[in-house]
């Protein structure tokens, strides 16, 4: 039976932004609890979130979900990598299927909910959302096989782009006609583009 365990990055220090990106305000939740709805809400089996920044204040937000895992990162001033390496170590032994999103990328149930079923239809290795316009962009689906590549990534050489390099021919590029896979929330200028993005697709929790 597929295992889709999902890996929701929120550990990082959020410089550019200024505050905790997490802790941002996503309708009359928090950020990192619109991300949690989502994902329990796509299918995912398990929802392992990485903290590391903050993680004390970050942590009673961590809720929503029966199927919810925090493991908290010490290295996390290494990187996003190591992170993702956390999140991979603590996954359930049914995994079949790692989902890699952070948590300043907010994504849409129906969208995630699409990926996953693409993912398992054609059996891919990968499976990655393509925005309108063709640019690759996240949330990140890689068959448990590729579990070695993906602990052996390094920011030195670029994370997960590593393995997608790797494995360029057996990427399943999925086509949204949407922007929302690009959706990436680092800067003030950012996170209003994304919420006006949501308003207007009425995706923005009430």
């Amino acid at each position: 039976m597929p295992w889709i365990t999902s890996i929701l990055i929120a550990a990082g220090t959020s410089n550019r932004m200024g505050t905790s990106k997490p802790l941002l305000p996503w309708g009359t939740q928090k950020l990192i609890e619109h991300q949690i709805r989502t994902l329990d809400e796509a299918g995912a089996d398990e929802i392992i979130v990485v903290l590391g920044h903050l993680a004390d204040e970050v942590a009673p937000y961590v809720r929503g979900s029966s199927k919810l895992v925090t493991v908290t990162n010490p290295d996390y001033l290494k990187g996003k990598t190591s992170s993702i390496k956390c999140g991979i170590l603590r996954a359930d032994s049914r995994t079949t299927t790692y989902m890699l999103l952070a948590v300043d990328q907010p994504r849409t149930s129906p969208m995630i909910r699409e990926l996953i079923l693409e993912h398992h239809i054609k059996r891919s290795l990968i499976t990655q959302p393509i925005a309108k316009g063709g640019k690759g962009g996240h949330p990140l689906l890689f068959d448990i096989t590729l579990r070695e590549d993906l602990l052996a990534i390094t920011e030195l050489n670029r994370g997960v782009r590593e393995v997608l390099n790797s494995h360029a021919n057996n990427i399943n590029r999925v086509p949204t006609n949407s922007e929302l896979p690009l959706v990436d929330i680092n800067t003030k200028d950012e996170f209003e583009r994304a919420k006006g993005l949501f308003h207007s697709s009425r995706s923005l929790s009430p």
